[in-house]
């Protein structure tokens, strides 16, 4: 990978918070960019001792209950340094933008996840590519395609391009969504 390869750790909220802090800071002199999701995002004090105490820039707020609502609590407790969001986790795009701006009005940025099926990885370029206090897009390695016929792709640079051509500016394979679908309506 070589030295400027950028490198995040996300545990998916295994630790205490006394494991949660020793991991963070050996990520911290590791030079790791951040550290997502040490422990439940409903810990919001939790995160705030972290916050607090690490070098590390803290993610948190990806799937927490209560949308932007919750989101705006951590951001005004400084209770993580980078929020975590997208358009299906904070209530669709205006929810996601909401969430954005808050970010950007206390100087934070709002980091996009991946959208877990190649179609919500384009609706979440799509809002990556809407704000201005994202860099990184985080994308699912999906074997299937669920109906899409192309999805987002990384070039050799590790860079994505966000489709131009109507709505989310993709095709779906409506013959593949018919064979799965349990009823049509």
């Amino acid at each position: 990978m070589g030295p400027d390869f950028v490198l995040m750790s996300d545990p998916v909220a295994p630790f205490d918070h006394m494991e949660a802090m020793t991991v963070g800071r050996e990520l911290g002199k590791l030079g790791f960019l951040w550290y997502e999701e040490p422990i439940h995002d409903y810990d919001m004090y939790g995160y705030k001792q972290l916050a607090d105490a690490l070098d590390i820039a803290v993610a948190a707020c990806e799937w927490n209950a209560g949308k932007y609502f919750t989101a705006a609590q951590f951001i005004q407790a400084r209770a993580a340094d980078i929020i975590r969001s997208d358009p299906s986790w904070k209530g669709g795009f205006t929810g996601f933008l909401k969430t954005a701006h808050l970010c950007e009005a206390y100087g934070m940025n709002c980091e996009v996840h991946a959208g877990c099926t190649p179609l919500m990885d384009v609706a979440n370029l799509h809002a990556a590519c809407a704000i201005k206090n994202c860099r990184y897009l985080e994308l699912s390695i999906e074997e299937d395609s669920f109906g899409l016929m192309a999805g987002v792709s990384p070039d050799e640079d590790g860079l994505v391009t966000a489709p131009t051509d109507l709505g989310l500016g993709v095709e779906l394979e409506w013959d593949t969504l018919r064979s799965s679908a349990v009823a049509e309506l």
